[in-house]
């Protein structure tokens, strides 16, 4: 059943497949939800009949939980528009949803290797339909502020933030594994990934693959990477914007006039937004001003601040900022454990640059709305299952171990050839046989 997984994160590219009447509203249904639904449901039924954990990860209940309560509070005290109360607490829901699913389905070390599958295909295909929409668009008289390729679920910008978690996870995947098949595979899935990238246009994701592969530098230095990958990343990043304006040449003098633009006129509007986003803040500072009150304050367009740090801050406050952010702090540092003790050794590479992506992911999320989407929000959550299932099978379990009862015989001390072997990882995707 772990193949749902994989599924699961790919669905996010179905926009909608139905609507609701809600009054004078109508909002999506979304695939991911209904999806989301029938794993809970299957879930369940499975720990009726067997063993299997639903909610294994008691830290990250308690974290969601009192995040949950603040959204409702913030709801309350504010009295905001019903509706997108209501909606943001479906995003939060199914979040949560996904990332205790996913993860009970993880009941195995090895299962947890859907996921990482999911974690590149989900990216690969969103790059692929805007690899198909660039093939048909026409730029002729095109604005030089506005990006034409899009989806129908998210803008340019917001479909980044998917890639730059799934290159740096792809490229691990080719490292580290044994199979040239699976290599190859990935390596593709990478470069499929990197012209999806490229039409995004986006400068901060580019930014944030950047700021993330310095910070992890240190642990891929002592992961056992091998210098000559590095140097083969280079080569074909180098490789890539030489040859870019002959297999690109619209999205490259797109590319130009778009940044001449940014030189000439700047971004003032998003700095406005942040501006105001702190303001309310400081104004509203313990609930802030309602679940995602800020896309209320004009019509017409988007005025949320293209921040989710100061989105969490001004939208619910320091008692739903709390929570998150540590929901957050967790998440890393499981997977900076990842990059330290994977095993075998071999597999930490691939551990580091895993952590690279989401590290890009969050700041990418400096630059742009990420997790008010309930596509990214999901997606994201999914990926921290695998983060959580890889770092139960290295030993370090977010679940108290059970106490054994003493015997009474007396046990013999261990030899060496007794001792307990390290448990193996679940990222050994390289050791399938």
């Amino acid at each position: 059943m772990s193949i749902l997984v994989p599924v699961l994160m790919c669905s996010i590219v179905v926009s909608g497949i139905g609507v609701l009447n809600i009054g004078d509203r109508t909002p999506s249904i979304l695939a991911a939800d209904i999806l989301v639904v029938g794993m809970v449901y299957i879930a369940i039924l499975r720990r009726l009949v067997s063993s299997v954990k639903f909610l294994r990860d008691p830290l990250v209940l308690i974290l969601g939980t009192l995040w949950l309560f603040a959204d409702l509070a913030s709801w309350l005290v504010n009295g905001s528009d019903n509706f997108k109360a209501l909606l943001s607490i479906k995003i939060l829901l199914t979040s949560l949803g996904a990332y205790f699913v996913c993860l009970s389905f993880f009941s195995k070390p090895r299962s947890a290797n859907w996921g990482i599958v999911g974690i590149i295909a989900a990216p690969t295909l969103i790059s692929i339909l805007l690899i198909q929409q660039y093939a048909g668009t026409d730029w002729a008289g095109a604005s030089p502020d506005k990006n034409l390729i899009t989806l129908g679920f998210g803008g340019s910008n917001y479909l980044a933030a998917f890639m730059v978690i799934g290159i740096p996870t792809a490229i691990g995947v080719g490292m580290t594994h044994r199979r040239s098949g699976h290599r190859i595979a990935s390596y593709g899935a990478a470069l499929i990934m990197t012209f999806g990238l490229l039409l995004t246009l986006s400068r901060g994701a580019w930014l944030s693959l950047t700021v993330s592969l310095g910070v992890v530098a240190p642990v891929l230095l002592r992961s056992r990477f091998r210098f000559r990958y590095l140097a083969a990343l280079f080569g074909g990043a180098l490789s890539l914007f030489l040859v870019g304006p002959q297999l690109l040449p619209q999205y490259w003098d797109k590319a130009i006039a778009l940044t001449q633009y940014r030189l000439q006129y700047g971004d003032t509007f998003r700095s406005q937004l942040n501006t105001q986003a702190w303001h309310d803040f400081l104004t509203h500072p313990i609930f802030g001003i309602g679940p995602l009150a800020t896309q209320l304050r004009s019509t017409g367009f988007d005025t949320s601040p293209h921040n989710f740090v100061l989105e969490i801050l001004v939208e619910i406050g320091i008692l739903g900022a709390f929570p998150f952010f540590l929901l957050l702090a967790v998440f890393l540092y499981r997977a900076w454990r990842n990059s330290q003790e994977a095993r075998p050794t071999h597999l930490r590479p691939f551990s580091a640059l895993f952590l690279a992506g989401i590290i890009a992911s969050l700041v990418h999320g400096l630059l742009e709305v990420t997790f008010q989407g309930a596509q990214y929000s999901i997606f994201f959550f999914a990926a921290m299952s695998v983060v959580t299932a890889c770092y139960t099978a290295t030993g370090e379990t977010p679940v108290p171990p059970k106490v054994k009862p003493k015997s009474s015989i007396k046990e013999t001390p261990l030899t060496p050839s007794m001792e307990r072997r390290p448990p193996v990882s679940a990222l050994n995707m390289a050791d399938q046989t």
